[in-house]
C-alpha cells in the first residue's frame, strides 16, 4: 500500500527486541515518512541513530530549502561563512 507510519520505528525499538538492538550496538536507521523536524525528533527519541529521507526532498523544487524544512536547520552556504 506504500503507507508509512513513523511510529513503526518506536514500536520496533520497544521491549526486549529494542534492548537486544541496544546491547548489540546496532545502528538503527529510520526510513520513510519523515517530513518535519518533529518527525526527526520523534524517531531520534525512539532510538534511531540515522534517518533516510527521500520523498520529502525530491518533491520540492529547492532541495536546500527542503532540507531546512525537514531538519529545521539553515543549510545555506551563508550560514557557514
Amino acid at each position: 500500500t506504500f503507507t508509512v507510519d513513523i511510529s513503526n520505528t518506536k514500536k520496533l525499538l520497544e521491549g526486549e527486541r529494542g534492548e537486544i538492538i541496544r546491547q548489540k550496538g546496532i545502528t538503527v536507521v529510520s526510513e520513510s515518512g519523515l517530513f518535519t523536524p518533529q518527525d526527526i525528533t520523534f524517531v531520534q527519541d525512539a532510538g534511531a541513530h540515522a534517518v533516510l529521507v527521500g520523498e520529502s526532498l525530491i518533491k520540492k523544487e529547492d532541495p536546500g530549502m527542503a532540507i531546512e524544512e525537514v531538519f529545521g536547520i539553515d543549510v545555506s552556504l551563508n550560514s557557514y561563512l
